[in-house]
């Protein structure tokens, strides 16, 4: 009897098609940077009549939330983003500075500006590109089990030290220097945030949904058969002798 007996081969796909999604995912938004007023942001002008000609960034009135720049686990590790500031065309920005001082977010258009590179999640990349090749490369066994799994945790483990103990280099930007900016009335006016967006969730969902099925992959697998006992004669001792007559 072979050691692990053979499993379906449709086991294959199942676990290595949750992680071609969070590999897909990585190059969405997983963190959304942005800032909310607290206050009325308008510019009075001037007017004649005594009226006044009020002009109001747009995102930046009655407590609605702008976002800013955005990042994809892509550009977390590699240390860009993506602006979405749409103030930058009328004070310059990027994310690399106060909000309202013309140049000091960095050159129009986003990239790379002041915030650090987040290296360690190169090694979630890799751990989720080692378990799509050895799901589909190896055949369904406790060895591809293995291999598959041991993947998948380190992707994990690596993705939870860098948000829960490390922190994401935005995150660390936001959290140490808030950005106030007295043109538009200080921090007690302006709070600037970093949110999670829906795709990072749905990576952390993926990446333990590929762990269970795993589990239930081993829970259903084809058990080995327990082999028959066999008795053991001595060669050394002669046979029971039979006592009566026979018929």
């Amino acid at each position: 009897m072979p050691s692990d007996p053979p499993r379906p081969g449709w086991w294959r796909f199942p676990t290595p098609s949750c992680m071609v999604l969070v590999l897909i995912l990585s190059f969405l938004p997983w963190l959304e940077i942005g800032c909310e007023s607290k206050a009325d942001l308008g510019n009075p002008l001037g007017g004649m009549g005594g009226g006044q000609l009020k002009i109001t960034p747009p995102g930046l009135g009655g407590g609605k939330p702008m976002i800013l720049a955005e990042q994809s686990g892509f550009q977390i590790a590699t240390g860009n983003h993506t602006t979405k500031n749409p103030l930058e065309d009328t004070f310059g920005g990027g994310l690399g500075g106060n909000v309202g001082a013309p140049g000091a977010m960095g050159a129009a258009g986003g990239g790379k500006q002041d915030i650090a590179a987040a290296p360690l999640i190169w090694l979630f990349f890799l751990g989720v590109v080692a378990s799509i090749a050895g799901g589909l490369a190896l055949p369904p066994s406790r060895l591809r089990a293995i291999v598959v799994g041991s993947s998948i945790g380190i992707a994990v483990l690596v993705l939870l030290v860098q948000w829960l103990i490390l922190g994401f280099p935005a995150a660390k930007k936001i959290g140490e220097d808030p950005m106030g900016n007295a043109a538009l009335g200080g921090p007690e006016q302006v709070t600037f945030f970093v949110r999670y967006t829906p795709f990072y969730w749905m990576t952390l969902v993926l990446l333990v949904g590929g762990l269970v099925l795993l589990a239930v992959e081993e829970r259903l697998a084809p058990k080995k058969e327990a082999a028959e006992p066999v008795l053991e004669v001595d060669e050394g001792e002669p046979p029971p002798r039979e006592t009566g007559f026979r018929p």
